[in-house]
């Protein structure tokens, strides 16, 4: 008896449309799944650059702040935090050495660190409590600069379905954590 091995051309045509099915059904998972990530990177990128202000305000007893910026030397904090444009924005984290809670220039005001922002046009934030001009700032005791507890939420600009939308939450002692939350 001769045996063949191998496939022939009906089996190697039913895997082909098999796997044509399964890649396509997978598309619109891996798209809310890329939106998660891209929402969950924007939070941790803003409480890293927000500890980091905390923790620097501590340690040189200077008010400290954070910012986000679209200037392409990092020297200018925007006035608002619209990160729907598609230039590429940075956190900038610096000590507030005039005391006047603005980030106004770098030969007063010292940049420690510039972190990467979100992916341009990936998320929205909708700031809630007393951020004024997007900029938040710890006292030299390490407390934010309010006596109250404020909240930025981040979602995706588009798509945002269920409690995959980040709720960073930033009280008056200081403390940032992080939580997911509805899109609404």
């Amino acid at each position: 008896m001769n045996k063949k091995s191998g496939l022939s051309l009906i089996e190697l045509l039913i895997a082909i449309a098999i796997t044509g099915i399964l890649a396509a059904a997978m598309i619109p998972s891996i798209s809310t799944f890329l939106k998660n990530q891209r929402t969950q990177s924007a939070a941790f990128s803003l409480a890293t650059a927000l500890r980091l202000a905390k923790t620097e305000a501590i340690e040189h007893q200077i008010s400290a702040g954070v910012c986000l910026s679209t200037n392409n030397d990092n020297t200018a904090c925007d006035s608002g935090w619209d990160a729907s444009s598609t230039e590429q924005k940075n956190w900038i984290v610096f000590l507030d050495a005039d005391g006047n809670h603005q980030f106004t220039n770098t030969t007063t005001d010292r940049i420690l660190k510039v972190l990467p922002g979100p992916t341009p046009n990936s998320v929205e934030f909708t700031l809630g409590g007393n951020i004024i001009d997007g900029l938040l700032f710890f006292t030299p005791m390490g407390f934010y600069h309010v006596s109250t507890t404020s909240t930025i939420t981040i979602k995706p600009t588009t798509g945002c379905q269920g409690n995959f939308a980040q709720l960073l939450t930033i009280t008056a002692t200081g403390n940032v954590s992080i939580n997911n939350t509805g899109c609404e």
